[in-house]
């Protein structure tokens, strides 16, 4: 059945493509003013595009590069915090010279 469509369908598809991609002589003048807002369309069409793009891969980039950065100063933040801390030695009784319990 599907062998059957096809045969029928080709010929029609090959045809309707060689008519319609084959254009006929044409005697048309695009001037300069026509030609330039093309093109201009054209840029604004693909720089949008590009700039959308961008934009969807650029801010979830951002927001994890953003995130590896806070990681890194809060365990630099926990690093320095612990290396501050003061290390009790065996024997220290904690009562720091030159002052007195009283």
């Amino acid at each position: 059945m599907k062998i059957e469509f096809l045969k029928r369908f080709a010929p029609v598809t090959f045809a309707s493509v060689l008519f319609l991609g084959l254009p006929a002589v044409s005697y048309a003048y695009v001037g300069p003013g026509a030609g330039l807002s093309i093109i201009g369309s054209l840029l604004a069409f693909f720089a949008a595009i590009i700039v959308g793009i961008f934009g969807f891969l650029w801010f979830p980039i951002r927001r994890l590069m953003k995130k590896r950065k806070q990681a890194k100063e809060q365990a630099s933040d926990r690093a320095a915090a612990e290396a501050d801390s003061p290390v009790e030695e065996p024997g220290h009784d904690g009562v720091v010279q030159g002052k007195s319990d009283a």
